[in-house]
């Protein structure tokens, strides 16, 4: 019958991403790309095309790319000045390789402004004060399919950035980097909203991964506001 049919017709396999981004394209009209080529609302329309969305995907691999290159524990990352220049090159190295020459310029402006978070910012002071507390590296994680919807049904993949615990409250806390492009507490509050879906497959599968009693909290560091945002579960979302 047609459900059969349907159910022919989705992936096998799918990325934990990928619901963020059909939340985010059904939004109205008037949007900012996110890091992974997808559309949140803003509060002031701004027109945006192709090209915007290469740079926005773009900047988040490349980002992302280095972060995995970085000391495993941040807090002995005392990088000087040459260390963090030979960063940048690199950088603007695998940038050049994925973007359009006309496009470059944008690009690494975007990347090196994420990047002097984790350099000078408060994220980074956080980071380095926490990394004696941390618990995981880019761990990849694998969940069950979906019985229902249009999603994958046979697991989603993902890569959890870094898993560290609260030494104030014990508590076990998921850490996401993005390099959307945010400027306003409307900004950030827009891609909280588009990430919540995949902040609680990351959730789910933190707390499967490392068997822990209840869920962890998810965090997103906004490298470009360098500020990070606690994400509440996704209501009706399971909890155990």
């Amino acid at each position: 019958g047609r459900e059969a049919v349907a159910r022919a017709r989705r992936p096998l396999a799918g990325r934990a991403s990928e619901k963020a981004r059909a939340a985010v394209h059904e939004a109205r009209a008037g949007a900012d790309p996110m890091e992974d080529g997808a559309f949140a609302p803003v509060a002031a329309p701004r027109s945006h095309d192709l090209a915007g969305m290469e740079i926005a995907t773009e900047v988040g691999t490349a980002v992302h790319e280095l972060l995995e290159h970085f000391a495993a524990d941040a807090g002995e990352d005392d990088a000087g000045e040459d260390d963090w220049e030979a960063r940048l090159a690199t950088l603007r190295d695998a940038l050049a390789r994925r973007v359009a020459p006309a496009r470059l310029a944008a690009a690494v402006a975007r990347a090196e402004q994420a990047l002097a978070a984790l350099r000078d910012g408060e994220l980074g002071r956080r980071w380095r004060a926490l990394a004696p507390h941390g618990i995981a590296r880019e761990l990849e994680v694998l969940l069950p399919g979906e019985t229902e919807g249009e999603g994958a049904i046979g697991c989603v993949i993902g890569a959890i950035d870094w898993i560290y615990r609260d030494p104030a409250t014990g508590d076990v806390v998921v850490v996401d980097f993005k390099t959307d492009a945010v400027r306003t507490r409307a900004d950030v509050a827009a891609r909280v909203a588009g990430y919540r879906i995949q902040a609680d497959r990351y959730r789910r599968a933190a707390q499967e991964a490392l068997g822990l009693p209840r869920p962890p909290r998810v965090e997103l560091w906004f490298l470009a506001a360098d500020r990070s945002e606690a994400v509440e579960p996704e209501a009706g979302s399971r909890e155990a």
